[in-house]
């Protein structure tokens, strides 16, 4: 099998172990990126393979802070965000975590950059975000609290094209599961693309049809459905 990595920035083959890069953020662009979001006053993580590097500004930090103690969060509790919480420790995925005070102590590429804050503060400020990014880079949200930003055309959609191409598989003949808004190119790209019930409103308008959750099984019923015919 094979795994289709970050939003489709690289592909994974399960039985050789190989990994291919296909498209990564350089330098320019990420500092570019950086000086727009700075002034926003939100949490912006660059992420590259095992490794995030956090910005998050005095105020935020000060907010997490109250929090950590709030919740007795032990003492080495990451303050770095996650898509569904404020504080999330996803040290498993991510053992490398580097808190930084601006650009230029990013790596020389990243693999993508994710903007974090309370889903209504960044809610206010995705349009300004869009306005000032968004003729140069990919940008969607993928949980209300939880905005991601790509190089021009990678997308899941584009990658899984490609690796299909490579397969010599036709995109009719697969089924997509998303949830977010990086999963819409990949659900109008194959035959049957499907959303799961607890996925973002704006990206149920594309599939073909709504499952249950992760947590009721959701992905399980339409292979068993579908594909074993139970």
């Amino acid at each position: 099998g094979y795994f289709i990595e970050v939003n489709g920035i690289a592909t994974y083959h399960l039985a050789s172990h190989t990994r291919i890069v296909h498209h990564q953020f350089q330098k320019q662009d990420v500092m570019q990126i950086f000086r727009c979001l700075q002034p926003l006053n939100l949490e912006i993580l660059g992420m590259k393979d095992d490794a995030i590097y956090d910005y998050i500004p005095p105020t935020i930090m000060k907010e997490k802070e109250a929090y950590k103690k709030q919740h007795h969060l032990p003492d080495d509790h990451p303050y770095t965000a996650g898509a569904f919480r404020f504080m999330e420790d996803n040290r498993i995925g991510y053992p490398f975590q580097y808190q930084i005070n601006d650009a230029s102590q990013l790596p020389e590429t990243l693999n993508k950059i994710a903007v974090a804050y309370h889903s209504d503060e960044l809610a206010k400020h995705l349009p300004k975000i869009k306005a000032l990014l968004g003729q140069d880079y990919w940008i969607g949200l993928t949980s209300p609290a939880w905005l991601e930003i790509m190089p021009k055309n990678v997308t899941k959609g584009n990658a899984l094209k490609q690796l299909a191409k490579e397969l010599h598989i036709e995109m009719d003949e697969i089924i997509a599961f998303g949830d977010g808004e990086n999963d819409i190119e990949m659900i109008q790209a194959v035959g049957y693309g499907v959303v799961m019930e607890n996925g973002l409103k704006q990206v149920k308008q594309f599939a073909d049809h709504i499952c249950a959750d992760h947590e009721h099984e959701g992905i399980a019923e339409i292979i068993e459905t579908m594909i074993l015919g139970k």
